[in-house]
């Protein structure tokens, strides 16, 4: 029922209500002092909170976009209901009684309309439920679910369900629930058979109730046990369930995921459930689509950062292919994982439990870099063909990127991925991008940063050699990128000083010396006039990063060409070597105290 609700119920609503309480459903808020908390705004991307609310008067305003209320227009916006939907759906949320004044046939009729589609999900929940928990016909869906490692109390928790593989079992429940066959039908439960008669949607299924942020039901999924297809049966868009806006387990995994500062994104529903039963509970999952805009807002509302664990098969890197764009422009830290071959993360946490997908997670990279990757890692570059053709396709993906900043750190990485001379690189993509400085690119000379490391390292070595002693041994030359820097290194491991390796380089190198040991190191010294032993390793350590990325860019490579099965032996071999120096990267990158996310 609808109508003009009484203003003194909606007063009531309001002051039940708590608008920190219930914007804390939807985004992560963080205490910014007594009754004063912050947020990202869920109107808008930004990178800074500039949503401010208060707790003691119960208002929030954005300084962002200008948009601002109680926590009736909040509701409202966020989730798209009209002002009677939401002043319904938070007095049911808190416990308060609504009375209608002045109802006409009309009213009676109009209003409510969402409520009703949510209060058929809510019927079609339990039954669904109830038949797989306890009728005998459901079995081998219950089997099913216990093949995957989920208990019966995980099974109960997200609300799983049997759907009968008879026509009309669940629109006759339905009916005696004195739903109509419109709402029915508009709910997305029921169709219409060829011949007119109502039938229910799903049949002979497995069924995954999707809640929205709030915790209300409103669509399914459903997965056949057979060959039939499609395998899986989703709920089409609805006034209630817009695919490309929901998030699969969100309203389960929104604390954890506000408290953990990242949301982890999987492919599907069991995967989600696997995971929170294995308790890594900031997980979620798109409902059957690729991740979109809104998937990627919806995410920032709550976490700064996202993961986007797929399978390792075409379909999961083809996912993460498709997501690039909107990840791109969310402005979130969004890296990627791919899983060991054959697993997906239910798979994975079943055999191995979850401190290996916790573990497996480090090794996340930022999607950016892992385009890239992908990209190159299809050329041969070992040859300079590859590698042009290789930078070539790379540059599509650069042109993509927005921030300039951004922009220009990976086109210095392609340019050291590929052993390619930086300036042309970045002559290329400013062209590509219609920069009207590209044609001055060639007079311009880049640094890369691992150049600049390198000079770094022979600046120390050159002005105080007992500094950095204890990398002599530690540092290969071919680490070093830059022909007439690995030479300088050479004879300084030789155990010469400036004074006296000059005599042993050629004119480029004399030169170079003669530069670095005269520029200044830009940090204070120590108590005893030298540079401090932190900034050595860490210099020596970010070296050694470069080095092991290029080195597992080239070990990749090379495995890419072996065939596992005609070349066995040296396959293993060759993937032992970047198995190994995988674990020294990120031995290393420990050290260096970088954040696995």
């Amino acid at each position: 029922m609808a109508g003009r609700i009484r203003d003194q119920d909606i007063e009531e609503v309001r002051r039940k209500a708590g608008l920190i309480e219930i914007a804390s459903e939807y985004m992560q808020v963080r205490k910014a002092g007594s009754a004063r908390f912050k947020a990202l705004c869920p109107f808008h991307q930004e990178k800074t909170p500039s949503f401010s609310l208060e707790a003691a008067r119960g208002l929030y305003y954005c300084f962002g976009c200008n948009k601002g209320g109680d926590v009736i227009n909040l509701v409202m916006e966020l989730e798209s209901l009209t002002f009677v939907e939401a002043v319904e759906r938070l007095a049911e949320k808190v416990g308060v009684r609504l009375t209608y004044e002045q109802q006409s046939a009309a009213d009676r009729q109009a209003a409510g309309r969402k409520q009703r589609l949510i209060a058929a999900h809510r019927e079609a929940v339990a039954f669904y439920h109830a038949l797989l928990m306890d009728s005998a016909e459901a079995k081998a869906a219950r089997d099913y679910l216990k093949g995957r490692g989920l208990s019966k109390e995980t099974v109960a928790a997200f609300s799983l369900g049997w759907a009968p593989a008879r026509w009309d079992d669940l629109c006759r429940h339905l009916a005696k629930k004195r739903f109509t066959e419109p709402e029915l039908i508009e709910a997305g439960l029921a169709l219409r058979s060829e011949r007119g008669s109502l039938i229910d949607r799903f049949r002979g299924r497995v069924m995954f109730p999707t809640f929205d942020v709030a915790g209300e039901p409103v669509a399914f999924g459903g997965r056949v046990l057979d060959d039939s297809t499609p395998k899986y049966l989703n709920t089409a868009d609805t006034p209630i369930f817009h695919k490309g806006r929901v998030l699969y387990g969100l309203n389960w995994a929104k604390k954890a995921v506000a408290s953990a500062g990242r949301i982890v994104v999987v492919e599907g529903y069991t995967d989600v459930i696997a995971l929170h039963q294995a308790e890594i509970t900031e997980v979620v999952a798109s409902n059957g689509t690729a991740l979109t805009a809104d998937h990627f807002s919806l995410i920032g509302r709550f976490a700064p950062r996202a993961v986007l664990a797929f399978d390792s098969d075409r379909a999961g890197n083809a996912a993460a292919e498709r997501a690039f764009d909107a990840a791109l422009a969310s402005g979130l830290d969004v890296r990627v994982l791919i899983l060991p071959a054959g697993k997906d993360p239910a798979d994975l946490v079943t055999s191995q439990g979850g401190e290996a997908f916790r573990e497996i997670t480090k090794s996340a990279v930022p999607i950016v870099e892992y385009r890239l990757l992908r990209e190159i890692e299809r050329f041969d570059l070992s040859d300079s063909e590859g590698r042009t053709r290789a930078v070539r396709a790379g540059i599509p993906i650069l042109v993509r990127i927005r921030d300039e900043v951004m922009r220009r750190d990976y086109t210095s990485r392609l340019a050291e991925w590929t052993r390619l001379d930086a300036a042309v690189v970045f002559l290329e993509v400013g062209r590509a991008t219609g920069d009207p400085t590209a044609r001055a690119a060639p007079n311009i000379r880049r640094t890369s940063a691992q150049v600049r490391l390198e000079r770094d390292l022979l600046k120390l070595a050159l002005q105080y050699p007992a500094s950095i002693e204890a990398h002599l041994d530690g540092v290969d030359p071919d680490m070093l990128s830059v022909p007439t820097h690995r030479a300088i290194w050479r004879e300084v491991a030789a155990g010469g000083d400036a004074s006296t390796i000059v005599e042993r380089l050629d004119e480029e190198g004399r030169g170079l010396v003669a530069k670095l040991v005269n520029d200044p190191i830009d940090y204070d010294l120590d108590a005893e006039g030298r540079p401090p032993q932190t900034h050595v390793d860490e210099v020596v350590n970010r070296l050694k990063d470069f080095a092991l990325r290029r080195l597992i860019v080239e070990k990749k490579d090379q495995l890419q060409k072996l065939n596992p099965i005609e070349n066995e032996e040296e396959y293993r071999k060759r993937y032992a070597e970047l198995i190994a120096l995988e674990g020294e990267s990120k031995r290393v990158s420990g050290v260096l105290g970088e954040e696995p996310w």
